[in-house]
């Protein structure tokens, strides 16, 4: 049996386990997979602790799936090293990153019902199903997957009737943020600072926004645009 997912093991450590060169092994659990992003989001210092009592119950398991799809992004492009080979190097792990997204979201909105986590899979069941052949096998996509089956656009009834908001495209632009990272390091001018916020800052906002039920549609035009100047601000202060 595969040894449990310490969370206070460095996500680059954790490469060899779970990495694109990694060999092939059982996929962990749902149940072991949330127990690693909700021990992740706990872990590691930040400005403030992800889950506060601020978070709504039922959706601090969202936010520890989120908070562990970034974090292991924002490590996989600063953790390689600063030469030229390093840089290509985390270049390559995003875009495996991606491709582990986009079949994330692909496995998650499935609507034959084969996956279990299409079946929604309860995280109190006994055993904890693992996730079948072709489905999610980090235990970050296994965790995010619960996400999108619940919330996102497709993936079943939202909470508040239709189909939840949630969406790939935020979590595409993050992953784009930190490419250009690899690239780019100064900004000429102030709308290209901007632009490089509505990738690297405003998208948290948006998924937190989707995750509450709000989806990106006229109606939450100022709700959205609101958002995006909190994050934009949140960043250009923190730099």
């Amino acid at each position: 049996m595969p040894p449990p997912i310490d969370p206070a093991t460095p996500p680059m450590q954790l490469l060899a386990r779970f990495g694109p060169e990694s060999e092939p092994a059982p996929a962990p659990s749902l149940e072991e997979s949330m127990a690693y992003v909700r021990g992740l989001s706990s872990s590691h210092y930040e400005n403030f602790h992800v889950l506060s009592s601020l978070v709504p119950v039922d959706l601090r398991d969202d936010f520890a799936a989120v908070y562990a799809f970034c974090r292991w992004a924002d490590d996989l492009g600063d953790e390689t090293g600063d030469t030229d080979e390093a840089r290509a190097r985390s270049l390559s792990l995003l875009g495996w990153w991606r491709q582990q997204l986009q079949g994330c979201f692909a496995w998650a909105m499935r609507s034959d019902g084969n996956s279990p986590i299409a079946q929604g899979v309860d995280q109190g069941s006994s055993p904890t199903p693992r996730v079948e052949p072709n489905g999610p096998t980090h235990p970050v996509f296994i965790a995010l997957a619960e996400t999108v089956r619940r919330h996102g656009s497709g993936g079943g009834e939202h909470q508040s009737g239709g189909a939840g908001p949630l969406t790939i495209t935020p979590f595409d632009r993050l992953i784009q943020a930190f490419e250009l990272d690899q690239t780019l390091h100064h900004y000429q001018t102030w709308d290209q600072l901007l632009h490089y916020c509505t990738l690297s800052a405003d998208p948290v906002g948006r998924i937190v926004l989707a995750l509450a039920g709000y989806a990106d549609t006229p109606e939450n035009a100022q709700l959205y645009a609101m958002s995006d100047a909190t994050c934009t601000a949140l960043q250009l202060t923190n730099h």
